[in-house]
């Protein structure tokens, strides 16, 4: 699992910038810019007019990163099983590539790796695309995924930090709950009739979470 990395001049510049600029960031709401006026006059008509204008540039830019959030899921849930698969194929130990959860990988999962502004590379991640085909797959090559918007940039940097965010909550929240069903599973095919099934799954979860001074009660 190697992950290539050459000089990012384009950060090194931005951090001598800093240096001599100051940047504000104002939030604000698009609503008056959105809605529509509901009298009919020639000033209206217009402004209704550069509104419907800012309506659809949003709802384009909405509308693709949507689809490239669906596609970067799909990708990272192929190339985790093609990591298992040739793993187990190969006798090793299971092991999960440490960028999975990175940023920057997650961001070339919604917008590719193509771009000469790409400067990171990871080499299982290219042999996984050369490998399963996947220039071969429309949803991979739709030419939708080709498009830009001005300024978008920080839109999928904030995506990739919240689709991480969501990924560890998912893992962190859900993961008892799939382990619970996984040792009932188990232990019900060599137990079902032992009254101490229950007290067998709570004591191995107790030894996975590391749960100290848990008294179980035989019945």
């Amino acid at each position: 699992m190697i992950k290539k990395q050459v000089m990012r001049p384009d950060v090194a510049e931005k951090l001598r910038n800093k240096k001599f600029e100051l940047e504000t960031v104002v939030k604000g709401t698009l609503k008056r810019y959105t809605k529509k006026a509901n009298t009919v006059n020639f000033d209206n008509i217009d402004k209704n007019i550069i509104k419907e204008i800012v309506q659809k540039c949003i709802e384009s830019r909405v509308d693709v990163y949507s689809k490239r959030v669906v596609r970067g899921s799909i990708l990272i849930n192929y190339f985790i099983r093609y990591i298992i698969k040739n793993q187990l194929e190969e006798g090793n130990d299971i092991n999960i590539p440490n960028y999975i959860f990175d940023q920057s990988f997650i961001r070339q999962l919604f917008l590719g790796n193509k771009s000469k502004n790409c400067f990171v590379k990871y080499d299982d991640y290219e042999k996984f695309l050369i490998n399963e085909n996947m220039a071969d797959k429309a949803f991979y090559n739709d030419p939708i995924f080709d498009d830009r918007h001005l300024g978008d940039s920080n839109i999928y940097s904030f995506g990739a930090k919240k689709y991480i965010t969501n990924c560890q909550n998912h893992f962190i929240l859900n993961f008892d709950s799939f382990l619970n069903k996984y040792l009932y599973g188990i232990a019900y095919q060599k137990y079902k009739n032992e009254k101490f099934l229950k007290d067998l799954v709570f004591v191995t979860r107790s030894f996975i979470h590391n749960w100290d001074n848990k008294k179980i009660i035989i019945k």
